[in-house]
């Protein structure tokens, strides 16, 4: 774990030249989602796709916040966070009551919904255009409008999201995730209580390998760098690199890069 510990802040350092900060900063917020979805994934074993609807509401939240009332950073960060999480508990309770297909097609279901609102609402979220103009104001004296400097901000920020996360997978929370991920039924004969924590699985919120930390921030790292370099060369494709980098590990590692722990 040392080494990769290594490996992992030698990537942070040298990422924002390779690529640009901004995609450089990009690619570790996605990295940030993907811990969390690896987290309901691969430590539980829920197959969710709504885990964008709490991704976006935050952003949107926040964004609006900074945008429109000139709030504190901190502040705005907060209560977009706060709003995430109350999606991820209100969608959470109402998936968490069924199982297998169904509790898949209810989570694909309330995303779509979040996502036509989201398209459909452009005068607040800006539809297809996205959501223009959201400021990076100063913060302790510090000035994010730098780029080099807002990707400073965003590692760092990651780096601490991945320690959170580490205690929690090594956490007694952990394990209970990981033995109703194994077997649901002798988890709750134990006398868990299962939709309690895939709840909390939930609100805490497979390309790098389905259990693994560092496989979800490899794959973000991947799609990434790839994107970007055939953006500079060919934009019309950066798009069609994702879903061809995916495919390509999938048919060659379908346990994900770093196998299923």
């Amino acid at each position: 774990m040392k080494y990769q510990n290594i490996l992992l802040v030698a990537a942070v350092i040298a990422l924002p030249f390779i690529v640009r900060p901004v995609i450089a900063s990009e690619i570790w917020i996605f990295a940030i989602f993907g811990l969390g979805l690896n987290l309901l994934l691969g430590y539980t074993g829920l197959l969710s796709f709504g885990q964008s609807t709490f991704f976006g509401s935050a952003a949107y939240v926040a964004g609006w916040l900074l945008k429109h009332y000139g709030i504190n950073v901190f502040f705005a960060l907060g209560i977009g966070v706060g709003v995430g999480a109350l999606s991820a508990l209100l969608v959470g309770y109402l998936c968490v009551q069924r199982s297998g297909l169904y509790f898949i097609m209810l989570t694909f279901a309330l995303n779509q919904l979040f996502y036509f609102v989201a398209y459909q609402w452009t005068t607040v979220t800006g539809g297809e255009d996205g959501m223009h103009g959201v400021p990076r104001p100063d913060l302790l004296g510090i000035d994010f409008k730098d780029p080099m400097t807002y990707y400073v901000f965003i590692s760092l920020l990651f780096l601490a999201s991945l320690w959170v996360m580490r205690r929690i997978v090594e956490s007694p929370l952990g394990r209970i995730l990981q033995a109703i991920r194994e077997n649901e039924v002798r988890a709750e004969a134990v006398g868990y209580n299962v939709p309690r924590f895939k709840l909390l699985a939930f609100v805490v919120v497979a390309l790098g390998g389905l259990g693994n930390l560092l496989g979800a921030i490899a794959a973000g790292l991947l799609i990434g760098i790839a994107q970007a370099i055939v953006a500079a060369y060919w934009t019309e494709a950066s798009t069609a690199v994702i879903y061809a980098v995916m495919a390509v590990v999938l048919l060659v590692r379908p346990q994900g890069l770093f196998g299923i722990r």
